[in-house]
């Protein structure tokens, strides 16, 4: 059985529910797989056999479409360097933490974006909806009405490879100690692209890319000089991109399933 989510009591709303339903479906399969070290240690305390355990890394989709192609698509600027966060609008996702690196980075190179793929779920509650309001009030604060491309809807399936293949580095400032794997990070990699994450659980993976792109939530400031460093220095972002070109191949979902194959 696979295991998606594995959320240590402490941080969850339904406090020992999620934990205990977890190892008791674990206990009851003969083998168990995981996304994350962390969700294996979990397993581990609550009675597991180390043995009985594969840690096998969510799959990638590898996908190549044409940058001016996509961005045309979606109605994007089509120079200058496109950042984005995609999915839901939430709070936890901290997309003020973007808007206010961006306004650092444009200090420096005022042709920078923020690509907000995403919107408010239809069935969110309350405290979603002010959120998103008070992240206008954010953009317009700051002058970034122009510079901001906040289209508050929801972006089909036929739509994410656009997305991603339009923007130059993806960003997850996210503050949250969910322990499950990162779809939408894997997304981002599976089309080659940078990728600045919080030093969060639910991106511990990133450090296989390179330890230098996780960053401590709420630091808008390293966000934005770890951007600026990535558009200016060639030979970082090259570095970056190998690695990245690297792990989404190690995993591709053709090897993923070979990993399966081979436990089964």
């Amino acid at each position: 059985v696979t295991i998606h989510c594995v959320r240590p009591a402490q941080v969850c709303e339904r406090w020992k529910v999620d934990e205990e339903y977890a190892g008791k479906i674990a206990k009851l399969a003969d083998h168990v797989i995981v996304h994350l070290e962390s969700q294996k240690e979990i397993l581990l305390r609550l009675g597991l056999p180390s043995e009985m355990i594969s840690v096998i890394p969510h799959g990638t989709k590898i996908f190549e479409v044409d940058r001016e192609a996509s961005r045309r698509r979606l109605g994007l600027p089509l120079e200058g360097t496109v950042l984005l966060m995609f999915g839901f609008v939430k709070p936890h996702k901290c997309l003020h933490i973007a808007v206010e690196a961006l306004s650092m980075i444009r200090r420096e190179i005022e042709n920078t974006y923020l690509f907000i793929a995403g919107g408010v779920a239809p069935t969110a509650p309350e405290e979603h909806k002010c959120y998103a309001d008070s992240l206008k009030k954010k953009i317009e604060e700051l002058n970034l009405e122009e510079n901001v491309i906040f289209p508050n809807k929801y972006y089909p399936d036929e739509d994410v490879p656009y997305i991603f293949n339009a923007c130059d580095i993806v960003l997850f400032p996210y503050y949250e100690e969910d322990r499950s794997s990162s779809g939408s990070l894997h997304l981002a990699i599976g089309a080659g692209k940078p990728v600045i994450a919080s030093r969060i659980p639910k991106f511990e993976e990133l450090k296989n890319i390179s330890d230098e792109l996780l960053v401590l939530p709420y630091n808008s400031e390293v966000i934005a000089k770890l951007v600026l460093r990535i558009i200016r220095e060639p030979n970082f972002r090259s570095h970056i991109i190998r690695r990245t070109e690297a792990y989404r191949k190690l995993t591709s979902w053709e090897n993923t399933a070979k990993k399966h194959l081979e436990l089964y």
